[in-house]
């Protein structure tokens, strides 16, 4: 793959996971703040809106995470991107061709190499997760088809790991890793900061913020009556 291919496939992974970095955000407050929110949506009618909207981001999560891991030779994927990637030494070529470009002249091979060291040991943690079987089994049998008794079903089965929905910790840890882990490719590959963990916490902050202003609505509905 050259590098025009890899801008391309980095750049895609990074439209993904702008998108996810807000949905973890929302789920991880949906958690968080379940107390407040039942106290805010049960006992309305309009409170529906609010329930049907955190399935939406649920299922977009539990999706995000299927295609990031996908394992298709073709898939904009993490492990496609990891595979492509050039090693520690092209990187440091290519970042200190970057660096001269911009007349910049100072060494940060260690830090650079430290990230890049840091990187794979996250990669290998993230992909080794017991949650893809579950995420893969949801995808199957739930989202992307509706099958019973399906192959990830099966290959659960006998690979001994418990077949049970995935929690919602285990699917925010995985798909904030997924996420954390495309902004630091893109640091590695074009100099670009990793925004994704200041972007999670923002939208952490909004969707609370929002969840908090929220009146409690079966009291409005029954003002409105």
């Amino acid at each position: 793959m050259n590098d025009a291919e890899l801008d391309s496939l980095i750049a895609a992974l990074r439209n993904e996971a702008d998108e996810a970095a807000w949905h973890v955000g929302y789920m991880k407050i949906a958690v968080d703040e379940n107390p407040l929110i039942s106290d805010r949506l049960n006992g309305s009618y309009s409170g529906y809106a609010g329930a049907i909207a955190s399935s939406a981001v649920k299922a977009a999560l539990i999706l995000y995470c299927a295609r990031a891991w996908d394992k298709a030779e073709d898939a904009v994927s993490l492990r496609r991107t990891i595979a492509e990637l050039p090693d520690l030494d092209g990187l440091l070529k290519r970042r200190s061709i970057q660096l001269a470009a911009l007349g910049v002249n100072f060494d940060d091979t260690y830090t650079f190499t430290s990230r890049h060291t840091a990187l794979l040991k996250a990669f290998g943690e993230a992909e080794a997760s017991v949650t893809h079987g579950h995420i893969r089994l949801l995808r199957t049998e739930y989202f992307a088809h509706r099958v019973i008794e399906s192959k990830e079903r099966k290959k659960l089965a006998s690979s001994g790991v418990a077949i049970e929905p995935a929690t919602y910790d285990a699917l925010l840890q995985l798909a904030e890793a997924t996420i954390l882990l495309v902004g630091e490719i893109g640091y590695l590959w074009d100099r670009q900061s990793n925004p994704y963990a200041d972007r999670i916490a923002r939208a952490e902050a909004y969707c609370r913020e929002f969840w908090q202003n929220v009146p409690v609505l079966r009291d409005v509905e029954k003002a409105l009556r």
